[in-house]
């Protein structure tokens, strides 16, 4: 909430409007690098609610990646390494009811938020689809337009993983 009112307040102050721009494309492109890796590992689970928990996992791990935040520092380069041992450094873990609830869902909405974890969140979408439901994704702000106008691999993927239905 308050990353989204800096956001908005930066934007208004300086007119311009995606101060974060390069920052986002970095994001994306770092993030894309390490989305074979983390696919190897989800592939590697046994069955569904593994594969499902460790593309969360994934997804949880993405959520690192933020910039301009008082006292949080990233390093792209430290991104395997946290998807190798997030399941140890998992605080609150409620993975198993999110799968439980997930199979009993036949729509589910997946909202997104940051660029860079988004590539991360396709794990997550990919297998949710694999349970059965169909899945929605609504992008915030206007990374959607950033989305559609890129031209790597991923937008192709994401694409694919793409679900749509009405509410």
């Amino acid at each position: 909430m308050l990353g989204t009112l800096r956001e908005r307040l930066i934007k208004e102050v300086t007119g311009n409007p995606d101060p974060y721009a390069e920052k986002k494309w970095t994001s994306n492109r770092e993030a894309l690098k390490v989305l074979p890796f983390a696919e190897k590992m989800v592939a590697a689970e046994p069955d569904a609610e593994s594969r499902f928990r460790r593309a969360c996992l994934c997804a949880i791990v993405g959520n690192i990646i933020e910039f301009n935040i008082p006292g949080h520092s990233f390093n792209f380069g430290e991104l395997e390494s946290l998807i190798e041992k997030a399941e140890k450094d998992l605080v609150v873990d409620d993975l198993s009811e999110a799968f439980d609830i997930a199979q009993r869902s036949s729509r589910i909405l997946y909202l997104t938020d940051n660029a860079g974890e988004i590539a991360l969140d396709t794990l997550t979408v990919k297998e949710l689809k694999n349970i059965g439901a169909s899945v929605a994704v609504a992008v915030k702000d206007n990374r959607l337009t950033m989305m559609r106008r890129w031209k790597t691999r991923y937008a192709l993927k994401w694409i694919r993983l793409r679900t749509s239905w009405s509410l």
